[in-house]
Parts: structure tokens; C-alpha cells; sequence
């Protein structure tokens, strides 16, 4: 099945969004794109450029969840899981949102396993899985 891939990359201070550790974002999701088969979309790049992720209400975030709903992704690439969310509360929020709608989340950065152990981990860290 082919997926239909989406980006999201955030920076949340000013100071980084000037130094442009979001292109590096984005081209590091886009290299990781590459190795996959996967294509990349101009309209699927989702960017949130001096934008806090403490905070659920992001543009770039939203316009994201918008066409999850429409469904018009199936599936997320984030570089790692605080890009998504700092507040892990929120990342299982999101997770879950994606999840009910048929939207596979992976981090380029972060292996996602299902195994109770890395579950345990992965709470413990702050880390989500799906």
C-alpha cells in the first residue's frame, strides 16, 4: 500500500527558528523519506517556526490534524517525540487523536516497538508509542 506521508517539524524559540535548526529538521525528515521510498508532498510539509510545544494550538499542528481528518494523510514523520509535543500529556492527546484516525505516527530519530518493555521505557522517558 502506498501511504500518503506528512511531515512535522517545530522549533519553539525565536533564537532557533533564526539559526534555521528547522530546515535541518526538515531535511534530515526528508533524507529519512528518501531511505523509506517515501514522497514527500510540498503541501504535506507542516512547519511550526518559533512555536512552543507546551501548547496544543499550533498552525502548523492544526493545518496537520485538518487533513488527518480529511483524510489525506495516513501517515506522520517527525524527527523525534518532543518535536511533537513537550508535554507528554499531550503527546498521548495527539496520539491517540492520529491513531483514531488511521494516521500511523513515526519518529525518524526513535525506533517505535511494541514490546512491554520498551513500553515501560518509553513512558519513563517521555516517549510514545503507538
Amino acid at each position: 500500500m502506498n501511504k500518503t506521508t506528512a511531515i512535522y517539524a517545530r522549533v519553539s524559540s525565536d533564537k532557533q527558528a533564526q539559526e534555521g535548526t528547522i530546515e535541518s529538521q526538515i531535511s534530515s525528515l526528508r533524507e529519512h523519506c528518501v531511505s523509506q521510498g517515501y514522497q514527500i508532498e510540498e503541501d504535506l510539509v507542516f512547519t511550526d517556526n518559533g512555536v512552543s510545544g507546551t501548547t496544543l494550538v499550533r498552525p502548523g499542528l492544526d493545518a496537520l490534524r485538518d487533513k488527518a481528518v480529511a483524510g489525506e494523510v495516513n501517515q506522520i514523520l517527525i524527527l523525534c517525540p518532543d518535536r511533537l509535543a513537550r508535554k507528554y500529556a499531550h503527546q498521548l492527546i495527539l496520539v491517540e487523536e492520529f491513531k483514531k484516525l488511521g494516521v500511523e505516527i513515526n519518529f525518524a530519530n526513535r525506533t517505535i516497538s511494541t514490546s512491554p518493555e520498551d513500553r515501560y521505557f518509553s513512558n519513563s522517558r517521555s516517549y510514545i508509542r503507538i
